[in-house]
């Protein structure tokens, strides 16, 4: 019987325990702090901002291992697509330089002339360059064999050779560039150029086949 006493008493006071217990427990429970956003970011592996403007900060230049990366500036020293080439043509209209032109051989027979190019004084005789075009100077017989007639312009070129009614006064002449067969002592009062006609075997000219140029 007393046996039975003991137990109900161990038995009372095991329930009183688990009442206080519980009432600990429901007071702990309300008194802890409730967890935060960024609490259960943390424990996501997350870790939030704490300041937002440092977003807007942050550096977005491309990785340069990223397979998209922003495009920085242009770089200068990489050739342009784009740049047109100049056009000669275009270039000599801009700068008012005239066009080169070659003699007027058209209509020419054979197309051949013979163009004085400039003249100095060489000691005491003219030196005239000249240059033939579309023949070999050389005094000959043949039907081919053409050379060259200077002469002063106080001649009439229809009159410097032997094709004319009025033959003048010339210089036959199948050498080299420059012409020195006139010295300043063979220059006629008259005369203010010095001129170049081509000539056949017969020393007939073709008028228009060559040119003059001013005497220095």
């Amino acid at each position: 019987m007393r046996t039975l006493h003991v137990a109900l008493l161990v038995a009372a006071m095991a329930l009183t325990g688990c009442g206080g217990g519980g009432e600990d427990t429901a007071v702990g429970q309300a008194t802890t702090a409730p967890a935060t956003a960024t609490d259960a970011a943390a424990e996501d592996g997350v870790v939030p901002l704490e300041n937002p403007k440092e977003e807007a900060e942050l550096d977005v230049s491309g990785d340069p291992g990223d397979d998209d990366p922003i495009e920085g500036a242009e770089d200068p020293s990489a050739p342009d697509d784009d740049v047109l080439e100049d056009d000669p043509e275009d270039a000599a209209e801009a700068t008012g330089a005239p066009e080169p032109t070659g003699p007027p051989t058209e209509g020419l027979p054979g197309g051949r002339y013979v163009q004085i190019d400039a003249i100095t004084a060489s000691g005491s005789a003219y030196a005239v360059e000249f240059t033939p075009y579309n023949f070999v100077p050389l005094i000959g017989s043949g039907d081919q064999d053409f050379h060259v007639h200077f002469f002063w312009n106080s001649v009439e070129p229809q009159n410097a050779g032997t094709n004319s009614p009025s033959p003048g006064e010339w210089f036959l002449y199948d050498g080299g560039s420059p012409f020195t067969g006139y010295s300043f002592a063979d220059r006629p009062p008259e005369a203010t150029q010095l001129c170049a006609l081509v000539a056949d075997s017969a020393h007939g000219v073709t008028v228009g086949s060559g040119n003059c140029v001013t005497l220095p």
